[in-house]
């Protein structure tokens, strides 16, 4: 009875949390509104029976999953709209939406690339079919955020920045470059259906995210007055230690919890026992053993 009124309580104490995170992001009381009384209003359409509750489809939770991303990364991109807190050939007018659809676009590289070393780590055998599948979308989300990139900057104004000889536009093309590499290698088939190429292009792909995050927060900070930042060795340490931390933690789950398919790593799989149907026929083929 207690377990059913935890089950009963989770749906709305989910609804609860994402109201507050909007009403937090957002800071507007008709947004939270809205959030909370579309998903109150749906949970209410499943209970009652007139939307059917798919228990393999956490609707909630899909919710919950696009609201948090988009609003993190768009606010993200938020803070740095500030005037003048960029170099002209970082800043735009669009860095919410380049944002999110960045984060849009590294998603099933990150995927794929943690699919083929979590593989390679465990000695389990790649999911090729579920990633080739997975790796028809980049080619899509990278030629959308290529061309919204272009276009930022030729209707901005800043072609010129871009091909000066600077830090800034150095760096606004090494993103340039790792993205087409990796579209040209996801638009490939002969490159992505095979698992090195698959490796390469999420390799490039995440590395262009790196960079543009890295160019938006440190290269192109227009910022001549402050002396330049060295991270302290203890910074370091505590950044590799906390990597550390999460790989350990995903290692220890899925070698004693049930993540993949075939059950956990570190579990022998005991052998399913033989169908009787089967074990009397094969008694009936060996031959019997002869008398001394």
């Amino acid at each position: 009875r207690a377990r059913r009124v935890w089950y009963d309580l989770v749906p709305f104490l989910v609804i609860a949390m994402l109201t507050l995170f909007i009403y937090a992001m957002t800071g507007s009381p008709a947004w939270a509104a809205i959030t909370l009384t579309m998903m109150s209003g749906w949970e209410l359409l499943m209970r009652l029976g007139v939307i059917h509750r798919d228990k393999q489809i956490p609707v909630l939770l899909i919710m919950a999953g696009i609201m948090l991303s988009t609003l993190h990364q768009s606010s993200l991109g938020t803070l740095f709209l500030i005037s003048d807190k960029l170099l002209p050939v970082w800043y735009s007018a669009f860095l919410p939406a380049m944002f999110f659809l960045s984060a849009v676009l590294v998603a099933p590289a990150t995927v794929i690339l943690e699919s083929l070393w979590s593989s390679r780590a465990f000695g389990r055998e790649t999911e090729t079919r579920l990633l080739y599948r997975l790796s028809r979308l980049m080619p899509v989300f990278i030629g959308l955020y290529l061309l919204l990139r272009t276009a930022d900057v030729v209707i901005g104004g800043r072609v010129l920045d871009t091909v000066s000889v600077t830090p800034e536009s150095m760096w606004w093309w090494l993103e340039i470059m790792l993205l087409i590499g990796a579209l040209s290698v996801f638009a490939t088939p002969e490159l992505s259906h095979r698992t090195g190429g698959l490796l390469v292009g999420a390799l490039l792909a995440v590395a262009g995210l790196v960079v543009n995050r890295t160019g938006v927060a440190m290269v192109g900070m227009s910022v001549p007055e402050y002396a330049a930042y060295v991270p302290a060795w203890s910074e370091v340490v505590i950044t590799a230690g906390i990597f550390s931390i999460a790989i350990l933690a995903y290692r220890s789950i899925a070698t004693w919890f049930p993540v993949f398919a075939e059950g956990p790593v570190g579990l022998v799989q005991q052998e399913k026992p033989e169908p009787m149907a089967a074990a009397v026929a094969r008694s009936r083929t060996e031959p019997e053993p002869q008398g001394g």
